[in-house]
């Protein structure tokens, strides 16, 4: 007998429009308590750059962006990790890998996952932003 082999991340991409990325979330994907998004940059920036773009952003449900740009709040909190063993991901040069605690006050089922950094430019914005589910 043939036994499937699981992946342990199924990489789901977000959507990017000008400097907003998004993500459609499904319910069954907050279960874990934790999303885990990898930021994809260009042989041009440097991790330290795509680290400061990334806690400079903001990460919000569709939903409750109007309400974090009034208050100047960045949303969701998030942390850098090396890895994530769980999941077989580790950080490279070329992805940082961040976890993001599901904060039912920033992130809610059915919407779109926004990421984006009101003061980026185009020279300093990630190439792509990946969600990672377990498989």
């Amino acid at each position: 007998m043939v036994e499937k082999v699981k992946n342990p991340a199924i990489p789901v991409p977000f959507q990017k429009n000008g400097r907003i990325f998004s993500c459609a979330l499904k319910e069954e994907w907050l279960v874990s308590k934790t999303l885990i998004i990898g930021v994809k940059v260009g042989s041009e920036i440097t991790p330290a750059l795509a680290s400061r773009w990334l806690r400079g952003a903001i990460i919000a449900s569709q939903s409750v962006i109007p309400q974090a740009k009034e208050k100047r709040i960045l949303g969701a909190d998030r942390a850098l990790v090396q890895q994530v063993a769980s999941l077989g991901l580790l950080e490279s040069s070329a992805q940082l890998l961040a976890s993001i605690p599901i904060d039912p006050e920033f992130i809610k089922a059915g919407e779109d996952l926004q990421i984006f950094n009101p003061s980026d430019t185009d020279e300093t914005r990630p190439e792509e932003i990946i969600l990672y589910i377990a498989g």
